[in-house]
């Protein structure tokens, strides 16, 4: 909007044509290098001059040249914040505090900023109108009044001219302290006042104001506050008076809940009474020493468990003690605790009773004093000594069981030759009957006898190699030679020893993936066994005419999955965890009986453990079962 004189500078500067030809333009000078800005209205209400600060803060309603109307520049704000439900209910007011003739408001303006408004009627009819940036006054005010709900009574300014006290601030705490709303005290001070005390106490309180007011000191007093229930509050009363230079006496304080500390004497005396009764039934005890170490307190109900009457253990140092043992390891770290005054946390020692050995266990931390110095110990002591028992009874039966199963292994690998050896016979004696090496067996029914005869003794030599094999790995008897192996030629070695079970069974074995035949660093002997433990796995519960497929993928971090998938019967849910333990079978859960023992996986899952091995199933019943090996890249061993 461009700077012209108004048509009515006359009647705003209340001179003639001439005086105001030279004073208008200074008057626009210094109206455009002022923070406060200036709006003036003809009596159309119609905008006709602006200073340089209005342009600034409403540039969002503008263009000005066009002299609009305050109702247009109103929708024009509403238009602009139209996504700000807040910003335009708020324009709204303003038109209709505007209609109203209220002549003073506040508002936000799009930098957030916190402006108060000020309508002027001129003479002629029009309008003045002035606004002031005042988010520093009511930063000032928010902060103060955040800074009075954080202190722990209620602050007020109290102020004495030519006649009575008035109170020109109470903070909002009072109505917490004496259920009267500040809003009361600062309509009528007196009356307020009147409302909470008794008259001896207000004409106390009133002296006390005279006496601070006339030495300038502070004002420091107590008064009872009755309340309903016929219980009393005791508020403290602290203010400091200052002389203005009219002569005014201006009081700044704060009322404070005195109450506990008049009733201090009660509230400590409940509180031992209540401690004494606590540490008297709880299953702990409690204890506490001095600077030097010597036992101020202890609990009855250490007395309890160590049988020893408190007069022979209060006042003396652990030295002292009758029941410690020296030699007790835990004993040694507890005294090491305490030289170097650290806390201490579940320090378990042995005493010695009347009725036998206690494991106990303490937690104390440092006393320390106001100024920083060690004053000695306090902390608390459980009897474990049940606990220590069922651990050491557990730790008992698990080394009783480590060894059995260590004996176990033994017995199965020193059992191999014995084992293997009247097999080997067997298979023999069988292979020449089958080959009619002497000459023709007679009838045909031996011959068939003979070839079922090998045949079960393939199936046992199977069935104790895999006992055999588990028994090594868990008795750590098998050395692993961790070395860069292409896994597709290990695949390709694992099919080729199940192939002829899986064509003798109708079902097709295929491999796919893995084109560039990725290296992994392994034991060759382990990953190949678990290949053909999966293999094997999946041939016994593929139906004839179903199939297999291995497949051989990379992940992103070079590691590589080889995943054995078939279409056979699937597995139970519930029962995937529980078929990679020794002896139990996937054919529980299918519709007929499978060979072997349960071993198979059982194997795979130990040798996958051994060489740092992932190993995972996933099945469906009548879907089929998936099972995965991840296998280390070089990079990642």
């Amino acid at each position: 909007m461009t700077t012209r004189p108004s048509p009515d500078a006359r009647v705003l500067l209340g001179t003639d044509g001439a005086e105001a030809g030279e004073v208008w333009p200074r008057l626009l000078f210094a109206l455009d290098h002022t923070q406060i800005a200036v709006a003036v209205w003809d009596t159309e209400d119609r905008l006709v001059h602006t200073n340089a600060r209005f342009r600034e803060l409403f540039a969002h309603t503008g263009p000005f040249d066009d002299r609009p109307d305050f109702a247009t520049i109103t929708e024009r704000t509403r238009r602009f914040f139209r996504d700000d439900p807040v910003i335009e209910a708020a324009a709204d007011e303003r038109l209709h505090r505007r209609k109203r003739g209220n002549p003073t408001g506040e508002f936000l303006s799009v930098e957030n900023r916190v402006i108060r408004f000020h309508d002027i009627q001129t003479p002629d009819g029009g309008a003045v109108t002035i606004y002031e940036d005042i988010s520093r006054e009511r930063s000032v005010e928010a902060t103060l009044s955040a800074l009075a709900k954080t202190l722990p009574g209620a602050i007020f300014e109290l102020r004495r001219g030519a006649g009575d006290i008035a109170c020109t601030y109470m903070s909002d705490r009072i109505l917490e302290l004496t259920g009267t709303p500040s809003e009361a005290f600062i309509a009528d001070w007196g009356c307020a006042l009147a409302d909470l005390l008794a008259q001896p106490d207000t004409h106390r309180f009133t002296e006390g104001l005279n006496t601070s007011a006339e030495q300038l000191d502070e004002l420091n007093i107590r008064l009872p506050l009755a309340r309903p229930a016929g219980s009393t509050r005791w508020l403290r009363v602290r203010a400091a008076a200052r002389r203005l230079t009219d002569g005014t006496t201006l009081w700044s304080g704060i009322f404070t809940d005195a109450t506990l500390s008049v009733e201090s004497t009660a509230a400590l005396a409940q509180s031992e009474r209540r401690f004494r009764d606590i540490i008297d039934i709880a299953s702990d005890w409690v204890w506490e020493t001095n600077a030097a170490g010597q036992i101020t307190f202890v609990s009855d109900r250490f007395v309890e468990i160590s049988g020893i009457p408190t007069d022979r253990i209060v006042g003396r140092t652990r030295r002292e003690l009758p029941f410690y043992d020296w030699d007790d390891p835990g004993l040694q770290a507890l005294e090491e605790d305490l030289r170097e005054r650290r806390p201490i946390h579940g320090r378990r020692i042995r005493i010695g009773t009347p009725s036998g050995d206690r494991q106990v266990s303490l937690r104390g931390r440092p006393i320390l004093g106001d100024d920083g110095t060690f004053q000695g110990y306090r902390g608390t002591g459980t009897d474990v000594t049940r606990e220590h028992e069922y651990v050491q009874r557990l730790h008992d039966a698990m080394v009783e069981a480590q060894a059995a199963n260590r004996a176990k292994s033994r017995f199965l690998a020193n059992m191999s030759h014995d084992l293997r050896t009247p097999l080997n016979a067997i298979m023999g004696f069988s292979e020449i009957m089958q080959a009619e090496v002497f000459g023709p067996v007679g009838h045909p029914r031996y011959a068939e006898y003979s070839r079922d005869i090998r045949t079960s003794a393939v199936h046992l030599l199977e069935l104790i190699d895999d006992l055999l094999d588990l028994a090594r790995i868990e008795s750590g008897r098998i050395e692993m030679v961790k070395e860069p192996l292409v896994i597709r030629d290990i695949v390709d070695e694992a099919i080729m020893l199940v192939a002829p079970r899986c064509e003798a069974r109708g079902v097709s074995l295929t491999v796919t993936g893995a084109a560039d035949a990725p290296v992994v660093h392994s034991d060759g002997r382990a990953v190949k066994q678990i290949l053909v433990n999966l293999l094997t796995n999946a041939s016994k519960f593929t139906e004839r005419g179903g199939s297999i497929v291995v497949d051989i993928k990379p992940d992103s971090t070079g590691n590589v999955w080889v995943s054995v998938c078939d279409d056979g019967c699937g597995i139970p849910t519930a029962m995937i965890d529980e078929v990679t333990k020794p002896f139990v079978q996937a054919s529980e859960t299918a519709s007929r009986p499978r060979d072997g023992v349960g071993l198979g996986l059982a194997i795979v899952r130990s040798l996958s453990e051994a060489i740092g091995a992932k190993f995972q199933i996933e099945s469906r019943i009548g879907e089929g079962t998936t099972a995965r090996v991840r296998l280390p890249s070089p990079k990642s061993a």
